[in-house]
């Protein structure tokens, strides 16, 4: 599980808390709570979904516009809301275990995953679908400063080549999106998802 922000945790902490008493909740019954800010409405919803709380419908002008209950909602409920999960999840995951590397010649090293080693991935929907709503929210979103916007459009061509290539993309590619990450919010929560999937560091 991803290493979201404090406002993140508490957000999606707010929308299963809400889900829990109703079963379902329409964009305009929390969309104030979030300054109006659809895209990060998007992003959060979309968290829920990749981890099965909700079932999500959507339409093509705003995105989602109503989330229910998933099937497995009250059996993830009984581990603890999101931010309990991940809590739990997050000490588990610190339990260090090394992973076994080939590093050519028939020898095998035993390494920590630090990213330091050329690592093979394939590209999946759920890569893509990260790459292509950060790109939506770039072409929605006026006040992301042109410089940063061409910025951002090159590091997602700089993965996507290397994906192509079946390589993962490189730590500092990922370091300087993680940046922007940090500081435009309606595109943090695709970039925590993208590091999930792409394992950065």
């Amino acid at each position: 599980m991803e290493d979201y922000d404090e406002k993140t945790i508490s957000d999606l902490d707010t929308i299963v808390s809400k889900l829990k008493e109703k079963g379902s909740l329409q964009v305009n019954e929390y969309i104030s709570e979030l300054n109006n800010n659809l895209d990060y409405w998007n992003a959060l919803c979309g968290i829920l979904e990749m981890n099965k709380w909700i079932v999500a419908h959507r339409c093509e002008e705003t995105g989602v516009l109503i989330i229910i209950n998933s099937e497995s909602f009250h059996t993830l409920l009984l581990g603890g809301n999101f931010s309990q999960r991940q809590r739990k999840q997050k000490d588990k995951d610190n339990q260090t275990i090394p992973i076994v590397v080939n590093a050519g010649n028939n020898s095998n090293i035993a390494i920590q995953n630090t990213g330091s080693v050329n690592q093979t991935i394939t590209s999946s929907s759920e890569i893509e679908n990260c790459l292509s709503n950060i790109e939506a929210v770039l072409e929605r979103n006026n006040s992301i400063q042109q410089e940063d916007h061409e910025d951002i459009i090159e590091l997602i061509e700089n993965i996507r080549e290397s994906l192509q290539d079946h390589r993962k993309p490189l730590n500092s590619v990922m370091k300087r999106l993680q940046r922007f990450g940090n500081t435009i919010v309606a595109i943090a929560p695709y970039v925590e998802l993208l590091s999930k999937y792409l394992g950065a560091s």
